[in-house]
């Protein structure tokens, strides 16, 4: 009876710790494989079975602590938001704990079945408050960008301080690094954009338009701190989804480098977007 508890505590432990770490995961964008999300999911498995066969010295709070920090960092690595991202799933935790035991009162006990509904409440409610907070100005979300039959995923900032849009059109404007946008686009215009690095943009929209590559580009007038009318060499996009919302006829403007060396975020849009 005993192993077939512990089987049942195994995966019991292992399919809510993974919903827990993917509903953080989709929060914070971070763009977390599958694989590293089991194998944190696998630790606080291990930390439950050794909780119950070792005694109550795993039960303090400690030690919680201490693997609570240890699926994180084999979730997430040691990224510059890892501490946001603790918050995160501590909030989802307790939300899917509050309405786990809200369940187990009203049916008199707790199944697989009353975990899944436990866990869909939990993350349609910490989904609710967290879109919310990031529309009301800020944070990071993702993103899918879909162009020419090619799609690229980033972890986006919405930033309250960007005003920047196509001035022709009013479209919404995507920043982010070349090399983060290049495929979006086919071998010949990234071999085009490669070669005239270190130009400006627009000796690079002419080269496009003399080699018959420029269909689709534009520049695209911007100021920023210490710089006064700038210029980015954009792109229209088929496609875009940021945040849950879809958007069409957005444009990508490229940076020479990344936006966020530290791996916050790769692109930057409006607030409002």
């Amino acid at each position: 009876m005993k192993v077939i508890y512990l089987d049942s505590l195994i995966i019991t432990e292992l399919a809510a710790d993974f919903m827990l770490l993917l509903a953080t995961d989709r929060f914070c964008a971070a763009g977390v494989s599958w694989k590293r999300l089991l194998a944190a999911s696998a630790v606080g498995a291990v930390y439950s079975v050794l909780y119950v066969l070792l005694g109550s010295f795993w039960g303090g709070l400690l030690m919680k602590l201490i693997f609570a920090v240890l699926m994180l960092l084999v979730a997430f690595g040691k990224r510059k938001d890892l501490a946001r991202c603790g918050a995160v799933f501590a909030l989802c935790s307790a939300a899917f704990a509050g309405i786990v035991l809200a369940v187990s009162l009203c049916c008199g006990g707790f199944g697989a079945k009353q975990m899944l509904f436990s866990f869909a409440a939990a993350y349609a409610l910490m989904g609710g408050i967290l879109r919310f907070s990031a529309a009301k100005g800020g944070g990071t979300v993702r993103a899918v960008i879909r162009n020419r039959g090619r799609s690229i995923s980033l972890t986006v900032l919405r930033d309250t301080g960007s005003s920047l849009r196509d001035p022709v059109s009013g479209a919404a404007a995507l920043i982010a690094g070349e090399e983060q946008l290049l495929p979006l686009l086919e071998d010949e215009v990234c071999a085009a954009l490669r070669a005239s690095r270190g130009r400006p943009p627009e000796e690079r929209l002419e080269q496009l338009w003399q080699k018959g590559l420029g269909r689709g580009f534009k520049l695209l007038p911007y100021s920023a701190v210490g710089v006064e009318n700038g210029l980015l060499l954009a792109f229209r996009v088929e496609a875009a989804e940021i945040g849950g919302r879809k958007l069409r006829g957005m444009v990508a403007a490229m940076t020479p480098g990344e936006v966020a060396p530290d791996g916050g975020f790769s692109a930057i849009v409006n607030a409002d977007v």
